[in-house]
């Protein structure tokens, strides 16, 4: 009776390690989905966002009729894109894009030499 009983306690024992080891891995996987959720409505916000953000140049565009591609080339408002890319307006946006890409990284240049500038002022500080 006491060797029953004991297989059986040490079934019992067996049977709770494998219900802990898949209520961790179910726990585990449920951690996962939650996390991909929110990412996933993350980004759904963030199109959002990216869908109603409205600027001079993108209101510019879609109030113009659009692209339609014929064979390998495609054309918009009937002048072949390569031809716009070449216009001097579209040089123009380069150049105030490459403008603030530079304004940009100066900016982020400046920022970090002052951050390192307050962090060696406070170890001179608390020193």
């Amino acid at each position: 009776l006491k060797s029953s009983q004991r297989l059986a306690c040490h079934a019992l024992h067996a049977q709770m390690e494998g219900f802990k080891s898949q209520k961790a891995q179910y726990e585990k996987s449920q951690l996962t989905c939650r996390n991909l959720e929110y990412e996933r409505t993350r980004l759904i916000r963030e199109i959002e966002l990216c869908k109603e953000y409205d600027s001079v140049e993108l209101v510019k565009l879609c109030e113009l009729e659009g692209f339609e591609g014929e064979g390998g080339s495609s054309k918009y408002l009937g002048r072949d894109v390569t031809e716009l890319t070449n216009s001097a307006e579209h040089q123009a946006i380069l150049d105030k894009l490459s403008t603030e890409i530079k304004e940009r990284q100066s900016l982020e240049e400046k920022l970090k030499s002052l951050k390192k500038e307050c962090m060696d002022i406070e170890r001179e500080t608390s020193a």
